[in-house]
């Protein structure tokens, strides 16, 4: 278990590098509202994963009960990632919003901060998709025994919400960095690292022990 645990770490950084709108609007809580808001920002980003993983996992259960429905779900999965991987390298042109002008000058209530991270993380498509993805490849990687599937998102969430809290803190620090040229060779390198996950998965539904 302990292992899931830490393969459960290294997912959840690699997920931290992702820059998307939940990334952004984090960043600009922080600055604009201070650390507090981003802090609670963060901890609703925290629940809607939670949501997001139970629901992924009870699809991910009865998906790996049927073999053919189970093969195509993780085929999908690991080609997704790979062309994903792919365009972060080669094609994607980094948005950076102005945030390096922006200075800390509002105040926002802590239930609608909450709500913030909430809805942007559950309203974002992917996310659910990614996760379903996620839980039917952990199941077949850990041959669908429950504490280590467990073990594995406890060290995915919990590295996702300390880099958060360590993004956020570092908000006014960081943004000097959020620019396009800055912003493509973290792009770069997330994409190389996306498509190891994708040839990875690739390589364990093709060559089974």
């Amino acid at each position: 278990m302990k292992y899931a645990f830490f393969d459960g770490v290294g997912f959840g950084f690699t997920l931290s590098l992702m820059i998307g709108p939940v990334f952004f609007g984090l960043m600009y809580l922080s600055i604009v509202n201070g650390f507090k808001s981003g802090l609670i920002y963060s901890i609703g980003v925290l629940f809607s994963d939670l949501v997001l993983i139970s629901i992924a996992i009870s699809l991910a259960s009865v998906i790996t009960q049927n073999a053919q429905i189970n093969y195509l779900i993780i085929l999908i999965g690991a080609i997704t990632m790979c062309i994903m991987g792919i365009y972060y390298i080669f094609f994607s042109k980094p948005f950076s919003p102005q945030l390096e002008k922006t200075n800390y000058h509002k105040h926002i209530k802590p239930r609608k901060a909450f709500i913030k991270g909430f809805m942007m993380n559950t309203i974002t498509p992917t996310v659910l998709i990614f996760w379903v993805g996620t839980s039917s490849f952990v199941s077949i990687q850990y041959a669908s025994r429950i504490n280590s599937i467990l073990f594995f998102f406890v060290g995915c969430l919990l590295t996702l919400f300390t880099t958060d809290i360590i993004k956020t803190y570092l908000a006014h620090k960081i943004r000097t960095f959020l620019k396009p040229q800055y912003l493509s060779k973290i792009q770069v390198l997330l994409g190389i690292i996306i498509l190891g996950f994708g040839c990875f998965a690739l390589l364990k539904l093709y060559y089974k022990p």
